[in-house]
């Protein structure tokens, strides 16, 4: 028996056999404990299941992985987050009795067999798509696979083209790219049910989808949007003046609760449970600071609801759409004259002919000559347009 299967093995028969099913493993019913893990063992060490699953770790998980597989260790904390992924291959133990991670022979042997440079160069693309994914887990719930495709080629170093985007999507097992492709769209799988899924489309109603530069999908994978912003790092750096914490546990708290915030948390429960229990003030004006600063972070933060817009983007986008915002231009005057010929400019639909300049109306007044359009002003001072007054016809001025 392999090793892998030993450590299946510390698993309930109903918990592997819940694996078994996710995996999309057949004939498994009436099978021991022993016979299961085997069998789910088998499937996972095949070379070309291995060389897929294996294929959606970044370079930082891979190197831990080739770490573990060296000698075993106990991970450091800053670890945690890759270790995440890559406990959930299996390929990778880690012990509840001294903390140590370490690979099983049968998985390490079946990592060198595959890790060439092709494998390598391989992986690399897969593991970009699973960080376009999770943004777009985090921010859209659900999305046109146009998008996702767009998003894919961003990577200024893995040219690919919409098919290869495509194709390598379809390589990445089922159960860990959580997404089903339907009708042109990608669910991801905690939207998947009929309610669920409508109050998902129902809060992003009228919401734009937000498309993220190649930095900014890497930023939300590395958890790094909260060290770019500037309202997230004034939130952290008042956490770090007056909370009894040492660095790495603020860097997790701040992760946490943009976390949160992300995934649309009631803001105001999110208020009580820190302020109430998990934060320590000794002094009162630190109270008010603190909700300050939570609010500011909060509203740079990209939303599920709002596609993975900001309320800070949303408002400013709001402002400028606002009918209250609107300027309104008097057709026939100068100001629509230019306004239209620079739409012309930047709209190739737009045609824009110079006979529309023969509008402009010659009116003399005293010894002078004036250029202007039915709608504007007239020179004269009346107050009335030029059109109506020295313009009108029949006025011989």
């Amino acid at each position: 028996m392999s090793r892998l299967a030993a450590n299946l093995e510390k698993y309930t028969r109903d918990e592997l056999a819940a694996y078994a099913d996710s995996l999309g493993l057949t004939g498994t019913e009436g099978l021991s404990l022993k016979d299961l893990a085997g069998r789910i063992a088998g499937w996972l060490l095949d070379p070309e299941v291995f060389r897929k699953r294996m294929g959606i770790l970044t370079d930082e998980q891979i190197r831990i992985f080739e770490k573990a597989m060296a000698c075993p260790y106990v991970p450091a904390r800053s670890e945690y987050m890759d270790l995440m992924r890559l406990h959930d291959l299996d390929y990778l133990f880690w012990s509840r009795e001294d903390g140590r991670i370490s690979i099983p022979e049968d998985a390490a042997a079946a990592y060198r067999n595959c890790a060439d440079r092709a494998f390598h160069y391989y992986r690399r693309r897969i593991s970009w798509l699973m960080r376009c994914l999770y943004f777009c887990e985090t921010c859209y719930g659900v999305l046109p696979m146009d998008l996702f495709v767009r998003m894919g080629r961003r990577h200024p170093l893995y040219i690919m083209s919409e098919d290869r985007v495509r194709t390598l999507f379809a390589e990445i097992p089922q159960d860990l790219k959580d997404c089903t492709l339907t009708a042109g769209f990608l669910l991801f799988d905690r939207f998947g049910d009929r309610e669920t899924c409508g109050d998902l489309l129902r809060s992003q109603e009228g919401s734009l989808y937000y498309e993220p530069s190649y930095e900014e999908i890497e930023e939300h994978w590395n958890g790094l949007y909260t060290l770019r912003s500037s309202a997230w790092q004034a939130f952290r750096d008042f956490l770090k003046e007056t909370q009894p914490m040492d660095e790495t546990a603020v860097s997790e708290l701040v992760y946490e609760i943009w976390a949160r915030l992300t995934e649309d948390e009631d803001y105001r429960s999110l208020v009580l449970e820190l302020a109430g229990n998990r934060l320590v003030f000794t002094r009162d004006r630190d109270i008010p600071l603190f909700l300050r600063r939570l609010r500011e972070a909060a509203a740079d933060t990209r939303l599920l609801s709002l596609r993975g817009h900001t309320r800070l983007e949303t408002e400013a986008f709001e402002e400028k759409s606002s009918p209250a915002c609107v300027r309104l231009i008097m057709p026939g005057t100068r100001r629509a004259y230019l306004v239209l010929r620079q739409a012309a400019g930047r709209d190739p639909d737009l045609k824009w002919s110079p006979a529309s300049e023969l509008s402009i109306m010659k009116i003399g007044i005293g010894n002078r000559e004036w250029k202007v359009f039915p709608g504007d002003p007239c020179p004269c001072g009346s107050g009335k347009t030029a059109a109506a007054c020295h313009g009108a016809p029949g006025t011989g001025k």
